[in-house]
C-alpha cells in the first residue's frame, strides 16, 4: 500500500502520507478511513503529504470522489490540506479536485510544504483543544 493514515494526538489531526502511484480505489479507501478516524478522535482537521504521491486519479473520477465524501458522511466542517507532489506530477489534478470539493461546500486547500499546510491547519486552535 503505497500510503497510511494515522492519528496525531497532539496537533488532533489526520494525517495520510503517500508515496508512489496512488489510484481511485485507494483515494476511495484513504476517505473511508480518514472519516472513521475523525469520528473516532472527534476532529476535522485533516493533512494529506502527498509530496512524495504521484495520483493516477482521473478527472472524472477525482469529480465522483468528492459525491463519495457525501456518500460515507464526510463532515462538511471538514479542514483539509493537502501537500502537492514535489514532482509536480498532474498538478492540475490536484487543483481540480479541490475547486470540486470547494463547490460541494468541503474546505480543501493546496500547500507546497508540509509547514505551510500544518500552519493553516493549525489556525485558531486553543490549548483548550489539545487533551
Amino acid at each position: 500500500m503505497p500510503w497510511e493514515i494515522n492519528f496525531d494526538p497532539k496537533k488532533r489531526l489526520i494525517l495520510i502520507t503517500a508515496s508512489g502511484q496512488i489510484s481511485y480505489d485507494d483515494a476511495k479507501s484513504q476517505t473511508e478511513q480518514t472519516i472513521q478516524l475523525m469520528k473516532a478522535h472527534d476532529t476535522t482537521r485533516v493533512l494529506a503529504d502527498y509530496s512524495k504521491g504521484i495520483t493516477e486519479v482521473s478527472l472524472a473520477n477525482l469529480y465522483w470522489l468528492v459525491d463519495f465524501y457525501r456518500q460515507v458522511n464526510a463532515p462538511p466542517e471538514m479542514k483539509a490540506a493537502v501537500v502537492l507532489p514535489t514532482s509536480g506530477h498532474r498538478i492540475e489534478a490536484y487543483q481540480f479536485h479541490a475547486l470540486a470539493a470547494k463547490n460541494a461546500g468541503y474546505n480543501i486547500r493546496l500547500f507546497p510544504t508540509r509547514a505551510d499546510a500544518e500552519k493553516w491547519l493549525l489556525e485558531g486552535t486553543r490549548a483548550s483543544d489539545s487533551p
